[in-house]
Order: C-alpha cells, then structure tokens, then sequence
C-alpha cells in the first residue's frame, strides 16, 4: 500500500479537526478569520492564573507578538529549551509558558532553579492544552500583534528557529 494510500485510510478513520469547535460564538461569516490552533487563524483565547495566583488574560497580549509554549517540569525537552527563550525574552520578545499539570510550588521551584523571568501560567486540568489541540510537550505558537497564529512548532524549539520566528516578526 502506498503512502497516499495509508493516509487516506488513516484520515478516514480518524477524521479532521473539528474547526467548528474554534469559531467564534457569533455566527461565523465567509471573510472572518477562524478561531483555531493553526496556522493563518486567531489563537484561542486562554484565561487563567500565573502560580502566584495573578489572574491571566492572552487578549491582553494583543499588539504584541508574543512566543506561547506549552510545557511542563518534568519534560526533558522542555528542561532543553527553556535557556533559549529565556535568552530571547531577556532579549525584548514577549514569552509565555503554559505549564500543564505541574503544582503551583513546583512551578515556583522550577522557575527559580532555571532562572526564569518571562510570565508562567497554570493548566492544572489540561484544558488550555485541549484547546490548542496539543500532540505532546513541549508545544509552541508564534502569534503575531494581531493574534493570529503564524507558526507551531511540536518538540523542542531550537534556537536558529526562534531566532527566524522572531527575524519574521520584525520585517513589514
């Protein structure tokens, strides 16, 4: 069987993504951009808590491009890929980690351990994860001042990625 052909049995059995599930709760209108995990969309809104408690709001992010990375402690490549936004969010970009699953404390610990300054929010139940549709740890969006997604990155992020990630943001 060929390549094409098992990908055609595996999208049939599996299916696609439900975009349905992102659109906005207004009715969605031929021109609109969705509200989706992917690429050319408008990242899902995220509320939550920093581990200090610190309330969360990603809209409060718009106009500013911001790298969202998923992650959590006990995650190897996430643990090899911290240094490299750190280094970037020392730099001037706006970074945010998602830590999925992980206490408060832990989270606290961690982040005073690694040196890490840029803001870290709470997915204690995986919700956030859920709806970025996440295939494992870590995960990161790219989301331009507008609050479309421009790139997605499953796996640890090097830092020649990210420095052409944050290259493309600075050109009109």
């Amino acid at each position: 069987m060929g390549c094409f052909s098992a990908a055609a049995i595996l999208i049939w059995a599996v299916g696609l993504p439900e975009r349905a599930a992102y659109l906005s709760p207004r009715s969605f209108r031929a021109g609109e951009t969705p509200i989706a995990p992917e690429v050319g969309a408008l990242a899902p809104p995220l509320r939550g808590l920093s581990p200090t408690g610190s309330p969360f709001d990603l809209n409060a992010y718009r106009g500013t491009p911001l790298i969202l990375n998923f992650w959590a402690t006990w995650c190897a490549p996430c643990i090899q890929e911290m240094p490299i936004l750190e280094k970037f969010h020392q730099r001037g970009v706006m970074v945010v980690g998602i830590n999925v699953g992980d206490s408060p404390s832990t989270i606290l610990a961690w982040a005073e351990q690694y040196h890490i300054t840029f803001p870290l929010v709470l997915d204690p139940t995986g919700q956030m994860s859920r709806q970025y549709r996440l295939l494992g740890l870590p995960a990161t969006f790219q989301i331009d001042r507008a609050g479309v997604v421009r790139r997605v990155k499953f796996g640890a992020l090097s830092e020649s990625e990210l420095e052409d990630w944050t290259d493309s943001e600075r050109q009109p």
